[in-house]
């Protein structure tokens, strides 16, 4: 195989991490996805980690590839454990969907992710920013059932209130400015 010269040489997690990243900055997801597949299927040290697959994710995220959204998710779903990361990315290249399927796709995964790993007011404040990519009307009431989700956690901060000022800015959505205003007054 192409890359058993790797292991032989003593590569550490960071070497196969840049290897990952290198395939990300030059546009090669699919050799990305490749390579961790590889390096999952040796059962040597060092493992894959977290990390390992949001490169990958981040990767795909950036493709222009028409299967990039389904490669995203079979990976994520691969994933033994997730974070904070894991998650927005995989938002980020939901947001790729037709408006409609977006929404629906973004609203299950965040569902997921208020159980699956703990929710902190920038992660959320990051998941406005993504939705707010997304060009549907809908955008903004999924944007604030999020925020109404965050606070009844008491995840409550400038950054969430600022992912949402941000959606309504971007909704061309007839009332966006006066809904700005209501927000800037909380």
């Amino acid at each position: 195989s192409m890359f058993k010269g790797l292991r032989q040489n003593g590569a550490t997690l960071y070497s196969y991490h840049h290897l990952l990243y290198g395939y990300a900055k030059s546009k090669s997801p699919e050799r990305a996805q490749d390579f961790l597949e590889w390096w999952q299927s040796e059962k040597s040290d060092p493992r894959p980690t977290t990390m390992s697959f949001n490169i990958v994710l981040h990767a795909l995220t950036r493709s222009d590839h028409s299967n990039a959204v389904k490669r995203s998710l079979r990976l994520f779903q691969s994933m033994e454990q997730r974070d904070d990361v894991s998650y927005t990315t995989l938002i980020s290249t939901l947001c790729k969907l037709r408006p409609s399927k977006a929404i629906e796709a973004i609203e299950s995964v965040i569902e997921r992710a208020w159980d699956e790993i703990p929710v902190e007011a920038y992660f959320v404040s990051r998941v406005l920013y993504s939705v707010a990519s997304v060009d549907d009307r809908n955008a903004v009431q999924l944007a604030e059932r999020i925020v109404q989700k965050a606070a009844s956690k008491k995840i409550t901060s400038i950054e969430v209130y600022n992912g949402l000022i941000h959606c309504w800015a971007k909704s061309k959505h007839r009332g966006a400015a006066k809904r700005v205003r209501e927000i800037l007054e909380i």
